[in-house]
């Protein structure tokens, strides 16, 4: 008897302000994953203006690439922000949350976007996260920053996966404090706890804390890892 193929992993990209590099870092991105990644299939959302397939496109990623066009409010000018294309953005965001939500995709990836042109157009955004929350009436959003760290990074003997869970979202440096609280770091502890065990199989999860910051900001994290 032939073993049936698994079905395929179905992924969205909004791929975010259409005068910056989204939709060209999207196609190039979804490209390079599709010739890795044999089980995947991936939906780019956007003008298709935008995202022009190439024409010799690898007959092994036929089928598996699909253009999902959504139409630009006014032209784009490469590099030049446009708020008559801000609601353009925001819809490429709700068709992919749809999506989700309704089954059709398995997972979301977001490109790049400038929320102060979503601003400047008259819809408060203060980022994806906020976002993603606000639609899906979630109270506490974790986000999870992971990568592969190689041997000799930081003197590690052996790869080690990263997973960095953060507890605030965009807080400035001054109002982190304030944002801070015993209930807050535990809740987020539990969310990240539940999710290391559930959607990552870390059977015992293992933690780390302290603070990460950037030039402007600074943000209290957890680093988890797996046994």
């Amino acid at each position: 008897m032939m073993k049936q193929a698994a079905p395929l992993v179905n992924l969205v990209v909004s791929t975010g302000e259409p005068a910056g590099i989204g939709p060209e870092v999207s196609l190039a991105a979804a490209l390079d994953f599709l010739r890795e990644q044999s089980d995947v299939a991936i939906t780019l959302l956007g003008d298709d203006q935008l995202l022009n397939l190439p024409k010799n496109l690898d007959p092994t990623l036929v089928g598996r690439l699909q253009i999902e066009p959504i139409k630009l409010a006014a032209p784009v000018i490469s590099g030049v922000l446009n708020p008559q294309n801000a609601r353009y953005v925001i819809t490429l965001l709700d068709q992919a949350i749809n999506g989700c939500q309704q089954g059709r995709f398995d997972a979301m990836v977001t490109a790049p976007l400038q929320k102060s042109i979503i601003n400047d157009a008259g819809t408060p955004f203060t980022g994806h996260t906020e976002y993603l929350a606000q639609r899906c009436n979630i109270s506490h959003v974790v986000m999870m920053l992971c990568a592969p760290l190689p041997t000799g990074f930081l003197g590690l003997e052996s790869p080690r996966d990263l997973r960095v869970a953060l507890v605030t979202t965009h807080v400035p440096l001054k109002d982190v404090p304030q944002a801070l609280s015993y209930d807050l770091i535990l809740e987020t502890i539990q969310i990240v706890h539940q999710d290391l065990q559930k959607k990552i199989w870390y059977s015992k999860p293992s933690y780390s804390y302290g603070w990460f910051k950037s030039s402007r900001r600074r943000v209290w994290l957890l680093r988890a890892r797996g046994n």
